[in-house]
C-alpha cells in the first residue's frame, strides 16, 4: 500500500525525500516499478500500471497478482516467486498479465528479493516485440514447411570465413546425412555434375565481381550416383563498404515435380520422334527425285499431279519436323549472357535480306535496341521468327522496333502494318500449330517457339493491336 504521498507505506523510511523522488522517477519511466511480498501481494505499485493494464491501484493491492497471471505462466512464475523467496533475484522472467479489458500482455520482469521479504521489481511492457517474435516464428515455420513441400533448400557462402552453410532440405537434395556431413566450398563443387561445374564457379564469379544475380539449371549427383535436376538461383550481398561478403542462393529439385517431368518427357518425345522420322522421309524424298529423273517425263498428266502432290506433302512433312526439333531444342537449360540486340538483330536481317528486298519492307529502330540478358542464338531465333511472321502477313512491311526502361528490366516492341489479331485469338497465336491464315505458307510453330524462349529467358511476351490496324508484339527482359 502507499501513503497518501504516493510513497510505498512497506518501504523503508529512512529517507522520505529521496523516496519521493523515486516515485516522481518511477511515474515518468515508461517501466512498471512495484514492491511485493512472498505471499503474493503487491505492497506498492508505480502509476504506470494503472495506465498499462487498466486497474486501478486498489484493484491491483486487493487480490494476488498470480490471479492476473495467463493460466498457462502460472507454474512457471510460481516457480520463480520460490526462488526469490529463497534468494536468488530474477533477471528477464517473462510472463503475461491480464488487463482490464480482458486482454493480454507480455511482462518482462527483473526482480530483486530482500532479507526483510520484500520483492523489488522492474516490469516492462515487451508486448510489441514478442508478437513481433510470435509472428515471425510462424512466418518462418510456414516458410520451413513451404520449402520442404516445394523441395526447396537456401544456402550461404561466407566469403569472410570461407565458408559453406545449408539448409536441411539442401542435405536432402544431396542424398547427405547433416548430421555426419559438414558441407565445404571444395566438397560443394565436387557434388555438381562434371559438364556443370564451370558454369558454376563461372556464375558465382561473376556476381561477386559485377554483382549480377543468376539463375540456371544444373545436375546435382548424390553419392550412389543418382542425378537430380536441380533450378539455382543466387545473388552477392555487400556489406556497408560496398564489398561482396557473402554470396547465397536456393536450390530447388525438380526431379520429381510432375510438371517438370512431363515437360522433359515431351522435349524428349519431340526430339526422337522428329529425329526418327527425318529418314524416313529423306527416302521418300530421295526415291520421288529419282523417279522424277528417270522417267516423269512420259508420266501422264494425273501421275504427274500424284507425283507432285507426294512431293509437296513430304516437303511441308520435313519443315515441320525441323520446327519441331527447334520447339524441343528451345526449353532446354539456359545460359544467361548479356545480348546486345542493337547487334544481334543486324545479322538477322542480313539473313533475310532476300526477304526484305522481295517485299519491299522498311525495318526502322532496330540500331537503338538494348542490351538484355539471354542467350544470343536462342534471342536471334526468337526475333529471327517474329520479324519473319511480319514479313508473311504484311503488304508493302513497315516494322518499328522500339525499347521501353521498365527499373530492372527492358520492354522491346515490334510493331508492323499488317492485318492485325482478333482479341480472341491473341493467346492461341503462341500455341503450337495455330494457323490464323490457312493460305499463308507455315506450320504454326513459329510463335510457340518464340514463346519457350521467351519464358526460358525468364521475360513474358504478348500481342496487342485491333483488327486492321496492325499488330505489337510486346517483349520483357532482365536488363544485363
Amino acid at each position: 500500500m502507499a501513503n497518501e504521498d504516493g510513497v510505498p507505506s512497506e518501504v523503508p523510511r529512512h529517507d522520505l525525500r529521496l523516496a519521493e523522488d523515486f516515485v516522481r522517477f518511477a511515474s515518468a519511466s515508461l517501466d512498471l516499478f512495484c514492491v511485493a511480498d512472498t505471499k503474493g501481494y503487491f505492497r506498492w505499485v508505480s502509476p504506470r500500471w494503472t495506465e498499462t493494464l487498466g486497474w486501478s491501484e486498489d484493484e491491483l493491492y486487493a487480490r494476488p497478482f498470480i490471479e492476473l497471471v495467463h493460466p498457462e505462466d502460472i507454474a512457471a512464475t510460481l516457480a520463480e516467486v520460490e526462488k526469490l523467496a529463497a534468494g536468488t533475484p530474477t533477471i528477464q522472467f517473462v510472463n503475461r498479465y491480464r488487463c482490464a479489458d480482458g486482454s493480454w500482455i507480455w511482462l518482462e520482469w527483473t526482480t530483486t528479493p530482500t532479507d526483510d521479504g520484500y520483492l523489488y521489481a522492474t516490469a516492462r511492457n515487451i508486448t510489441a516485440r514478442m508478437e513481433a517474435s510470435i509472428d515471425n516464428e510462424k512466418r518462418v515455420h510456414l516458410l520451413e514447411m513451404s520449402m520442404r513441400l516445394g523441395n526447396l533448400g537456401y544456402w550461404e557462402i561466407d566469403l569472410v570465413e570461407n565458408t559453406i552453410s545449408w539448409s536441411p532440405e539442401i542435405y536432402v537434395i544431396h542424398g547427405l546425412d547433416p548430421a555426419t556431413h559438414v558441407p565445404s566450398l571444395d566438397d560443394g563443387i565436387d557434388r555438381y555434375h562434371p559438364d556443370d561445374r564451370p558454369k558454376v564457379q563461372e556464375a558465382v564469379q561473376r556476381a561477386i565481381d559485377e554483382g549480377e544475380p543468376f539463375s540456371f539449371e544444373l545436375r546435382i549427383v548424390r553419392p550412389r550416383g543418382e542425378i537430380r535436376q536441380v533450378e539455382s538461383h543466387g545473388e552477392a550481398l555487400r556489406n556497408a563498404r560496398g564489398v561482396v561478403t557473402r554470396v547465397v542462393g536456393v536450390f530447388r529439385d525438380m526431379t520429381d515435380d510432375p510438371t517438370f517431368k512431363r515437360k522433359r518427357e515431351l522435349e524428349q518425345f519431340a526430339f526422337l520422334a522428329s529425329h526418327d522420322l527425318k529418314e524416313p522421309l529423306r527416302t521418300i524424298t530421295t526415291y520421288m527425285d529419282l523417279l522424277r529423273d528417270d522417267g516423269l517425263v512420259d508420266l501422264q498428266p494425273p501421275a504427274k499431279e500424284y507425283w507432285s502432290f507426294v512431293r509437296d506433302s513430304a516437303g511441308r512433312m520435313s519443315v515441320l519436323i525441323e520446327d519441331l526439333l527447334r520447339f524441343a531444342r528451345a526449353g532446354g537449360t539456359l545460359d544467361p549472357e548479356p545480348v546486345a540486340l542493337s547487334e544481334l538483330l543486324p545479322i538477322i536481317l542480313a539473313d533475310l535480306g532476300q526477304r526484305i528486298d522481295e517485299t519491299g519492307a522498311r525495318i526502322e529502330g532496330h540500331d537503338t535496341l538494348p542490351t538484355v540478358k539471354g542467350e544470343a542464338e536462342r534471342l536471334r531465333l526468337v526475333f529471327q521468327n517474329l520479324v519473319e511472321n511480319a514479313l508473311k502477313f504484311c503488304d508493302a512491311p513497315t516494322l518499328r522496333f522500339a525499347a521501353t526502361h521498365m527499373g530492372s528490366q527492358w520492354e522491346i516492341t515490334l510493331t508492323d502494318n499488317g492485318p492485325g489479331i482478333e482479341p480472341a485469338f491473341r493467346q492461341r497465336v503462341f500455341e503450337p500449330f495455330q494457323r490464323l491464315q490457312h493460305d499463308k505458307p507455315g506450320t504454326g510453330m513459329g510463335l510457340a517457339i518464340v514463346d519457350r524462349i521467351v519464358r526460358e529467358c525468364g521475360g513474358s511476351i504478348w500481342v496487342s493491336g485491333e483488327p486492321g490496324e496492325g499488330t505489337t508484339f510486346h517483349l520483357v527482359f532482365d536488363r544485363a
